[in-house]
């Protein structure tokens, strides 16, 4: 970029991103090619240049199609003998799929942490209900009057709903996959 705020250079694999052509990129300035999310920086950008700094940052780059791509770009000034700025020397790389990749790790861990939060919960409440579910049944064993045996049955039926809910919730958020075993139903109904 000259000083005059004009494109001298642009290389081929920025035309090809942007979809200029170089004769096209030579008759921008700079600042047509920021997305208009980036355009705010621009006087940022101007005030670090003039104090010779390089600037490095995230930006939205326009396409020529009217799209636009998330890019990293190091900005920096180049001094004649004098010290006075003549050019300025940008390197822009795409990161879109850099910035995908991140998005879809926050994305899987923040399903990770709500999977342990719910396999947590359903724990914490099936332990209460299947005590509930159990003194439901020893009740239900016992003889009753006709309406206090409905509510005892209904009782039952809503908790072993609720038990469904929680299996599925736990299966849900199970993390291996299922796994069949040969087991000795004698050797666990003697262990419980």
């Amino acid at each position: 970029i000259l000083r005059e705020n004009r494109i001298e250079y642009a290389n081929d694999a920025f035309c090809r991103a942007c979809g200029y052509s170089r004769e096209d990129v030579e008759l921008l300035t700079p600042g047509a090619l920021l997305g208009a999310e980036s355009a705010d920086r621009l006087p940022v950008l101007g005030e670090s240049l003039r104090a010779r700094r390089t600037v490095r940052a995230t930006a939205s780059i326009a396409r020529k199609d009217g799209t636009t791509f998330q890019a990293a770009c190091v900005v920096t000034p180049l001094l004649d003998a004098f010290g006075h700025v003549t050019h300025i020397v940008a390197v822009i790389r795409d990161t879109t799929e850099e910035v995908r990749l991140r998005e879809q790790l926050v994305r899987g861990e923040r399903m990770s942490a709500i999977g342990e939060f719910v396999s947590g919960v359903a724990h914490e409440l099936n332990n209460p209900l299947q005590s509930v579910i159990g003194t439901l049944e020893l009740m239900l064993g016992e003889p009753h009057l006709p309406e206090v045996r409905a509510d005892l049955e209904r009782a039952r039926l809503e908790a072993g709903r609720a038990g469904r809910i929680i299996r599925n919730l736990l299966t849900f958020v199970r993390q291996s996959p299922n796994e069949r075993l040969l087991i000795s139903l004698n050797e666990i109904v003697q262990s419980t």
